[in-house]
């Protein structure tokens, strides 16, 4: 019984222990595990992304951001686009033809040390970034559609909170930083993120109409963590689950597409 009694407390400490370093890692590597973006030099040239040009917006903390804007011929509206934690400027090329052959002006913002943006992170700062990126590029012009991606429909989400939309489009969204990061990591306390992101907080102060479209096969945001936020919708928003779509081919999803192209027809 003594020898159990030993081996259960070492046991303890060392499953404490573990328990610990995990929380250290995660406390240390938050940043690189949900920002894994690199930079690259401010004068890079992305190819394949005929006709964009390159905005900039300064901030008051030194930070730069990068926004790319895509135009189309004739264009009769705007869309603000935002990313996905895996993607930057070099890679929208696609997103921007998507929606500019449904004739809209596309931009799309690369966050604090994506591509060629620069700036020190911090939840704040970020989403004043994603304020400051709508008023640089709206500045009083008609109200603009808001499509965000996976963990950029956190951003998404807190802009058409607080600046007048038209529409907003969330792909793949989690409810929040901290909800995802409770599945995959649950012994982990949500306290020791910086970054939790509650989209599901903004999400209800939305008063524009709101279509989700998720991917039931979605292995990277679970479709369960988008599905809370079922609740938060007004009558006439829309949750649209795709039968075995996964997180990265969601736009390579035809009925994706035809959902995309009648949400657009119309500013």
């Amino acid at each position: 019984m003594k020898r159990l009694k030993q081996l259960l407390r070492s046991l303890a400490v060392i499953l404490g222990g573990a328990w610990l370093v995990s929380c250290a890692g995660l406390w240390v590597f938050q940043e690189d595990i949900l920002f894994p973006g690199r930079s690259v030099p401010v004068d890079a040239v992305y190819p394949g992304q005929v006709g964009a040009r390159d905005v900039w917006v300064d901030r008051p903390d030194g930070a730069r951001l990068h926004v790319l804007r895509m135009p189309a011929e004739n264009a009769k509206g705007t869309v603000l686009y935002f990313h996905g934690n895996g993607a930057w400027n070099a890679y929208v090329g696609s997103v921007g033809a998507l929606f500019g052959d449904m004739g809209y002006d596309v931009y799309s913002l690369d966050y604090r040390g994506y591509g060629k943006s620069r700036g020190a992170r911090s939840e704040a700062a970020m989403l004043a970034d994603a304020l400051a990126y709508y008023d640089q590029i709206i500045d009083g012009e008609e109200a603009p559609i808001i499509v965000g991606r996976s963990l950029g429909t956190s951003f998404a989400s807190y802009v058409a909170a607080n600046r007048p939309v038209s529409k907003l489009i969330m792909l793949a969204p989690p409810s929040s930083i901290a909800d995802v990061a409770r599945r995959r990591f649950p012994v982990i306390p949500s306290a020791l993120l910086r970054f939790p992101l509650s989209t599901d907080s903004w999400l209800a102060e939305v008063h524009a109409p709101i279509t989700i479209i998720h991917g039931t096969q979605d292995n990277v945001v679970p479709i369960e963590s988008g599905r809370l936020m079922k609740p938060l919708l007004k009558p006439g928003d829309r949750f649209i689950e795709v039968q075995g779509g996964g997180h990265n081919n969601l736009l390579r999803q035809g009925e994706v597409i035809t959902v995309l192209t009648g949400e657009l027809a119309n500013p």
